[in-house]
Formats: C-alpha cells, structure tokens, sequence
C-alpha cells in the first residue's frame, strides 16, 4: 500500500516495524518523511491519475468559488457565460457547471452522473452494461435529451468509431 494513502497510526506503526517510534507530537508528514528515508520514494504513489477536463473545470469553479468576483470572472471570460451580476455564487456554480458539461471534452474517467449508473465511470458503463449504453445512444439520437445523457452518448460514440477502425 502507498504510504502517503496511510493514517498517521498506521505511518506511527510501520515506523515501528522498523525499530523506531515516532515522538508524539510529529505531524503525520514528519513521521512519512522519516518513512521515506527508511525505504525510499517507491512506495509513495505517484501523482494521482490524470483529471479530465470536466473535472479540471470542476475543481477550477469550486477554486473560484470562494470570491464572487473571481467565480463571475471564470463565468463570463473563461466559459462564456452571461450573467447579470445579481446570481448568488451558488446559481453561478450551477451556471458554470452546466457549461462545463456541455464544452468539456467527455472522458473515460467521468461519472455517469444520472440514472441507475449515476456511481460508474464512462468506461466501467461501457464494458459492464452494453444494453444500457445502446439504449444511450438510441435515446440521444431520437432528439432531445439532457446534457449528461448527450455527453455519454458523444463519448460512447467517438469508442465505437476508434474501436471500429
């Protein structure tokens, strides 16, 4: 297991494995640090995976969220949006999730994000339950239908295609 995944007892008791014990008032990085220089960088996971571009917008929203000016800045340069300046930062989040959805490239990693799949990723729904991702793509090509179910229909599509080639 990485070490940077452990609790601070569980860093306190692999420490211990190797002879020492941690002083109390180390913070779990100290004691991690320590760890490290016992037995190397390689048990430490690497950069978590990559994000995909609708979480990026995601975690680049919530960041903005913090000051409203900054979150109307992100609406209205970065995605486009028109806003009156009188939205609460929550309504705005919502605004720039929406467009976020609609213009972030769709991704292997995305949740599902609606219906009784809501929980897997693009890529588990795709290789666990084919009839449900033909009933996608029929019911996205019918017309009209909402953003998410048109995003994972785009995504479905683009792997028939590469898979086809």
């Amino acid at each position: 297991m990485a070490l940077n995944t452990l609790t601070l007892p569980e860093l306190r008791e692999r420490l211990q494995s190797h002879g020492e014990t941690a002083p109390r008032a180390w913070s779990k990085t100290q004691v991690l640090l320590r760890l490290v220089e016992l037995e190397g960088e390689g048990n430490l996971r690497a950069g978590c995976q990559p994000k995909s571009p609708l979480r990026a917008l995601e975690i680049k929203i919530n960041q903005a969220s913090r000051k409203k000016s900054v979150l109307q800045e992100l609406a209205t340069q970065e995605l486009g949006l028109s806003i009156t300046g009188n939205e609460t930062i929550e309504i705005l989040k919502l605004k720039a999730m929406e467009k976020a959805l609609m213009i972030a490239e769709p991704h292997a990693e995305d949740y599902v994000a609606f219906g009784q799949w809501c929980h897997l990723k693009y890529v588990e729904v795709m290789m666990q339950q084919p009839g449900y991702c033909e009933w996608v793509m029929k019911t996205a090509a019918e017309g009209d239908c909402c953003t998410r179910l048109r995003r994972l229909a785009n995504w479905l599509e683009h792997q028939k295609a590469i898979l086809q080639r």
